[in-house]
């Protein structure tokens, strides 16, 4: 999960401005394919965060690639990081939202990180083929020898 670390890194240096110093692990929730990473599922290709309004608003004076509506993306050594301030969901059947995903956030490393649960709701009312794959390798993690999961 190296570059899901390398990606972190570079968030931290997007969010430190020394002169205003900012804890933000408790602002932001990591989603997507962060969940899968923290659990040793598989790497990130890119990094989604779902922030806190006054989080978002601080990111968005933080020099981002491009920005649409509730959306920052950064443009990384590692790749692209993505900022929101809600739940993107193609998902017409979830009724997930970021209030759920904020409240049940777990943590992990001193992250907060959307419940792998949350994940798969996600993933099977969206239903592309790359959520589809991730489904099945949740699955295949959850039999695994010892998982306990």
């Amino acid at each position: 999960m190296e570059k899901f670390q390398a990606f972190l890194a570079e968030f931290e240096k997007i969010c430190l401005d020394p002169d205003r110093p900012l804890y933000v692990r408790d602002a932001l929730v990591l989603v997507g394919s962060a969940v899968l990473a923290t659990r040793g599922i598989r790497d990130v290709r890119d990094l989604d965060v779902l922030a806190s309004g006054e989080l978002f608003h601080y990111l968005r004076g933080r020099s981002p690639t491009e920005v649409i509506d509730d959306q920052l993306a950064f443009m990384t050594p590692v790749g692209v990081i993505q900022v929101g301030t809600r739940l993107v969901s193609f998902a017409r059947g979830s009724s997930l939202t970021s209030f759920d995903v904020f409240r049940d956030a777990e943590r992990w490393k001193g992250w907060r990180v959307m419940s792998l649960e949350h994940l798969e709701e996600f993933k099977r009312a969206v239903g592309r083929q790359k959520d589809q794959e991730d489904l099945h390798l949740i699955k295949e993690w959850r039999s695994s020898a010892g998982a306990g999961r």
